[in-house]
């Protein structure tokens, strides 16, 4: 077999010379801005939705992608994190050149060309303020994934949209998430809730059936059968109608916010997805959950049962101004106006220079925003009709120390700097005069639990009722203790004393009864 010929290369002509020689000298960097532009925004498009992470609790730097925790040697587990996947585009970009990294954070366009994901409001609320406002403003689609295996109680599905969608918990939320003026859609996707027979889920959401919008799609091949769809469907209406059901009139919600949907994944199979939001048209119960008489009863006797709790809520209102519905909430709503712990600087998502942006000093339910180093003593202001007034001396970070009321420290993480001060207090090991009229002088924890009232009801970790009667108990332990080393003291001045009037006691004799005294005292400390 004679090999085949080679196919003979033709030298180029000198029109295709020109322009080989012209397009070589022509670079990226000298390109104008705006055709520059236009590629970085079809370059730094990803297929799957971005998931930032932070750094640290509580830091405001991010990191986009997965990451693994590795040691030093290699191994996992370690507190290194390390990519655990190929970098994001615009990551490699911003490494190619000083020219191309000022371009991109000239123009947000991997912001306003990317979806977000998140694992929860949450996450989601600490990353909308480590922003700065021109990259906040571009965002156009948010995604909240939350993956719930196994829901505590049957109606989590229902009891967890009123609650994290709605309320004082989303108020610092929808602040910021106004700020994104090119906001286009807000999807909030659930997934891993267990499927059973909708049957027996059918009482799952306990609540009334009303008309709410709803679209449905099954995922091909493994979708159920249509009516097990529709069912399902159904199911979902009725939970996002209990959902808008819990939310109070003129309280800030997502539900208000243009372009908000739900999409509930049914199980982990994808078996029925539902989207649920604004824009979806509007469908009626189907006529087999309308015939089954136990399920409506069942809706009935949940919307009755909420209506109740709402009317004891209000009455607990009137009786007491200051009182929250949960403990929880009051945490979650902290948690989010102190958003900036530890500091109330943000930092910019290139980390240098620093965007300096000051934190209000309170926020919307009138708790400390600042960070708090510690509490250094507490005092009575003033007399109300239900008790005293009593404010904490406060120390912060760059500001010095300021006197705050109680009720301004309704947060469980000034609740531990309170405890921590409690403890150092009783404790100390300072001169026990001074530090007996200091216990006495101070108010009781008692006090302090009665000036806060209802605010951190049920917050972890120092807020039951235990937590402050062990404090109570240790004061007054520390009191007993203190009161003894001053009496062991006293007898042993004036064992001094007498040992110094009586100069014809042998040294020895004057020891033993000295050692005497001490060891009866001792005893009775004991």
């Amino acid at each position: 077999m004679e090999p085949a010929t080679l196919i003979p290369v033709e030298p180029p002509t000198r029109i295709k010379l020109d322009a080989f020689l012209k397009n070589r000298e022509q670079r990226f960097l000298s390109l104008p801005a705006e055709i520059r532009f236009t590629i970085y925004e079809h370059a730094v498009v990803e297929l799957l939705p971005i998931c930032p992470m932070q750094v640290v609790d509580g830091s405001n730097k991010f990191i986009w992608g997965r990451y693994r925790k590795v040691q030093e040697n290699g191994g996992g587990g370690g507190s290194t994190l390390e990519p655990a996947e190929k970098a994001l585009t615009v990551t490699q970009l911003t490494r190619t050149s000083r020219q191309v990294r000022l371009d991109l954070a000239a123009d947000p366009s991997f912001y306003r060309s990317n979806i977000f994901s998140f694992r929860d409001p949450h996450q989601l609320h600490f990353f909308l303020a480590a922003l700065t406002p021109e990259r906040r403003r571009a965002i156009r689609n948010i995604q909240v994934h939350e993956v719930r295996h196994s829901p505590g109680s049957r109606e989590w599905a229902a009891t967890r949209f009123g609650s994290v969608l709605s309320g004082d918990r989303c108020r610092h939320l929808l602040t910021l998430l106004r700020d994104c003026r090119d906001l286009r859609r807000v999807v909030y996707l659930l997934s891993g809730l267990p499927f059973a027979d909708p049957r027996r889920v059918a009482a799952a959401p306990r609540t009334d059936a009303g008309l709410t919008g709803a679209s449905w799609r099954p995922t091909a091949p493994r979708a159920r059968s249509a009516d097990t769809v529709t069912e399902t469907s159904a199911i979902l209406r009725a939970v996002v109608h209990r959902a808008r059901s819990a939310i109070r009139l003129g309280s800030p919600s997502l539900w208000h916010l243009p372009g908000f949907a739900i999409a509930l994944n049914m199980g982990d199979f994808d078996e029925a997805v539902v989207e649920l939001g604004g824009g979806a048209p509007e469908e009626a119960l189907p006529r087999r959950f309308r015939e089954r008489d136990d399920f409506v009863a069942v809706l009935r006797e949940a919307k009755t049962a909420f209506r109740d709790y709402q009317l004891r809520l209000r009455e607990r209102r009137k009786q007491n101004p200051r009182t929250r519905p949960t403990g929880w909430e009051v945490y979650n709503a902290t948690r989010g106006a102190g958003l900036d712990f530890p500091g109330d600087i943000r930092v910019n998502q290139e980390g240098t220079p620093r965007g300096f942006e000051a934190t209000p000093k309170y926020d919307g339910e009138g708790i400390l925003a600042w960070r708090v180093c510690g509490v250094r003593d507490i005092r009575p202001k003033g007399s109300v009709p239900g008790g005293r007034v009593l404010e904490c001396l406060v120390e912060f970070p760059d500001r010095g120390l300021s006197w705050e009321e109680v009720r301004r420290l309704a947060s469980w993480r000034h609740l531990c700097l309170i405890r921590s001060f409690y403890e150092e207090l009783f404790g100390s090991d300072d001169d026990p005069r001074e530090r007996l009229e200091a216990i006495e002088r101070t108010p009781r924890p008692g006090e302090v639990r009665d000036a806060l009232g209802d605010l951190v009801e049920g917050a972890p970790p120092y807020s039951s009722r235990g937590c402050w009667e062990e404090t109570a108990r240790q004061r007054e332990r520390a009191i007993r203790r203190l009161k003894r080393r001053i009496e062991h003291t006293e007898l042993i001045a004036a064992a001094k004393a007498m040992d110094a009037e009586k100069h014809g006691t042998s040294g020895n004799a004057r020891t033993g009864w000295t050692f005497r005294v001490s060891v009866k005292v001792l005893e009775d400390i004991s």
